[in-house]
């Protein structure tokens, strides 16, 4: 069995002494997909009788160890909310983990990066001078695709090698790859990644969204789809007042033409940023 844990969350904050934060891990599902996107929630509770004043929130030793004991060290942080959690209130952060764990550096098209096909289980927990924090302990596992889905992956991981590591990138042959598994096998659990990195192809080539519309419109309710709202912000964030404008449209847009789904819920969480800033 591997293991992954999360551990030394540092929360910067002012002069407060050791606080207890109670934090519990989901995920949003416990079966996957070799290189199918993960989403873990962690959900934390001020459940001290102060406010708990958070600027920066990161995770300074993510890691996972295989089975010889090797273990991998991504680059990843994660910004937090730069507001006070009074007693009681609570916070969550939701990131994928496929692409943040395993070895993503493939030497040939016919690789995968991510998780092997195994069983593991994750934690966080840490203490320092400022928090301390223990959640539940998670167990997920990692399967090889059959059928429609092992072609889709086929696909999947070409236009990721085609991508990321193809001496002669060529953007429109990559794309039309990645739409090829779209169109072939839109239920696949790896569709909506596809388009999302179509997006991000074809934004940078063109400034159109239109797979980032595509996206949104066939997958409201899939993480990917709330992958690329944050995407969108992040790229105009440090834009003038025309371009904020344009994304805040584009954000208010999503809530109103998808009420209730995981899109709607991340626009309405990025509006909220926008204005603060």
């Amino acid at each position: 069995m591997k293991i992954i844990i999360i551990l030394c969350l540092t929360f910067m904050s002012l002069g407060w002494s050791q606080q207890q934060l109670a934090v519990e891990l989901s995920l949003d599902k416990t079966t996957y997909y070799v290189t199918e996107p993960m989403y873990l929630t962690r959900s934390f509770v001020n459940t001290t009788i102060q406010p708990i004043p958070l600027y920066y929130i990161s995770f300074d030793c993510l890691f996972i160890e295989d089975d010889k004991g090797q273990f991998y060290y991504p680059n990843v942080q994660f910004s937090g909310p730069g507001h006070t959690i009074a007693p009681g209130d609570s916070f969550s952060y939701i990131n994928e983990l496929v692409s943040t764990y395993g070895n993503p550096w493939l030497e040939s098209e016919n690789e995968i990066y991510g998780f092997p096909v195994e069983v593991y289980t994750t934690q966080l927990k840490c203490q320092d001078k400022y928090v301390q924090v223990t959640s539940n302990i998670l167990k997920f596992h990692i399967i090889e695709p059959e059928g429609e889905e092992k072609d889709a992956l086929k696909l999947y991981t070409k236009m990721y090698y085609m991508n990321l590591y193809k001496k002669e990138f060529d953007p429109e042959e990559t794309i039309r790859v990645g739409l090829t598994l779209v169109e072939k096998y839109p239920n696949s659990v790896y569709s909506p990644s596809v388009l999302m990195l179509a997006n991000v192809i074809e934004e940078s080539k063109t400034g159109s969204l239109k797979y980032f519309e595509q996206l949104i419109n066939d997958y409201p309710n899939n993480w990917s789809a709330a992958d690329a709202i944050k995407y969108h912000v992040n790229v105009f964030d440090n834009y003038g007042d025309l371009q904020k404008a344009r994304i805040k449209n584009i954000m208010r847009s999503v809530t109103n033409k998808f009420p209730g789904s995981i899109v709607a819920k991340e626009a309405t969480n990025q509006l909220i940023r926008i204005e603060m800033q």
